[in-house]
């Protein structure tokens, strides 16, 4: 900690700053040490050390106790910009052990951009149990930008394992932008397989012929 002051006040040094949060928190093997750090930290890391918290919540090794209700409390330490994604990481670290409460606890949220991520993180963790409950979980959403989000998610967590059914649930969603990204991930996913399939695919989308070119033109650039 005696190394942020002597940071340079400038987009590197910020970047520097929030490294050393997540080294601090060991990439989320040292959760254990939050509170303590947080009494300690200067200034400047008191947003990035909450930051890399969340951003590094995990249940997926042995010796780590996830207290989900704690760091939904703990959400309110973030500026308000970065608590969606804050909410959809903890949501998705919580579905990963206790689906029920992540979903109630999500319930429980007003309307807005975190109750949105929150959702997002269901959907992400549940379909990789059970892409088929989680599909149909995040299609009987209302029309919106929460439905979106959650099929963004359902496509990224389903594309490699089943690109076809992702194209189709990345058509269903109603922001074109959103759609054009999701649709881009599956197919490139598709592509990887039998690329004569991806771009049959795009040809008959529902897609202005720009965009079509702009798919077909992404099926030869690595996948994320």
């Amino acid at each position: 900690m005696s190394l942020v002051p002597e940071l340079p006040a400038s987009p590197q040094g910020d970047a520097q700053v929030k490294e050393l949060a997540r080294c601090l928190l060991n990439g989320g093997l040292a959760l254990n040490r939050f509170d303590g750090l947080m009494q300690q930290a200067p200034e400047r890391l008191r947003q990035p050390l909450p930051e890399a918290a969340f951003d590094n919540l995990r249940t997926d090794v042995s010796g780590i106790d996830l207290d989900p209700q704690l760091w939904a409390g703990r959400l309110s330490q973030l500026p308000e910009a970065s608590r969606p994604h804050a909410a959809e990481s903890l949501a998705r670290a919580w579905a990963s052990q206790a689906l029920d409460d992540a979903i109630a606890w999500a319930a429980s949220m007003g309307p807005g951009d975190a109750r949105t991520g929150a959702d997002a993180g269901i959907v992400s963790a549940w379909s990789k149990k059970d892409p088929q409950s989680a599909s149909e979980w995040v299609s009987a959403m209302p029309l919106g930008p929460e439905r979106d989000h959650g099929l963004q998610s359902l496509v990224q967590a389903i594309a490699e394992a089943y690109p076809r059914e992702a194209w189709d649930w990345a058509l269903s969603i109603g922001d074109p932008a959103e759609r054009t990204k999701a649709a881009t991930q599956a197919a490139r996913m598709l592509a990887a397989r039998d690329p004569l399939a991806a771009r049959q695919l795009i040809d008959s989308g529902p897609f202005p012929p720009q965009t079509k070119l702009e798919l077909q033109a992404a099926l030869h650039q690595p996948a994320k």
